[in-house]
């Protein structure tokens, strides 16, 4: 009797992390650009704590449906890392157009804030996309390890919920020779 092979924890992780990564991302990024070209006021707070709590979900989800696959909690973990992962890296795309589109808007608002200071500080188009590719790293590492965090506790939800199938008890194969006669 042939045994069934188990997908690859790995390959079920990747493929939800991809699902629902690109999904969020693409729900955060619709959510910038609005909020880039509206003036939402207290609106936009709301709207933030929307994406917030869609990306808490969409962790916890792709954790869970991929350990249900496997049984396993680290395939959760490792589906949460990479929604977290895609997601916020099309993220930090989206954001770095928007701001490479307005920089000179930018920093010239940023300049603002710094004369109001009275400090002797000159802000450049360069230094204002350096601070927004250095800080939106960051962020992408920080929300993977977010992703990481709430995927293994959705993991651990879906282990537990797993339909794997067990093998029933079969006879060894082998054979042991007859006893020796003399």
């Amino acid at each position: 009797m042939q045994q069934q092979a188990l997908p690859r924890s790995g390959s079920i992780a990747l493929r939800q992390g991809l699902i629902f990564g690109v999904g969020l991302g693409i729900i955060q990024a619709v959510i910038t650009i609005i909020s880039n070209l509206v003036n939402l006021g207290s609106f936009g707070i709301i709207l933030s704590a929307i994406s917030i709590i869609l990306a808490i979900a969409a962790y916890l989800v792709a954790g869970l449906r991929a350990s249900q696959q496997t049984g396993k909690v680290v395939t959760g973990l490792l589906a949460g890392l990479w929604t977290g992962l895609f997601a916020a890296i099309i993220s930090y795309i989206v954001t770095l157009i928007i701001t490479i589109a307005n920089i000179d808007s930018l920093r010239i608002a940023a300049q603002r804030v710094v004369d109001a200071n009275h400090a002797n500080f000159q802000y450049t188009n360069s230094l204002l996309i350096a601070i927004t590719a250095g800080i939106g790293l960051g962020v992408v590492l920080f929300l993977g390890l977010v992703g990481l965090g709430v995927g293994s506790i959705g993991g651990a939800i879906g282990s537990r919920r797993a339909n794997i199938p067990t093998q029933s008890y079969q006879e060894a194969m082998f054979q042991p020779p007859p006893p020796y006669r003399q």
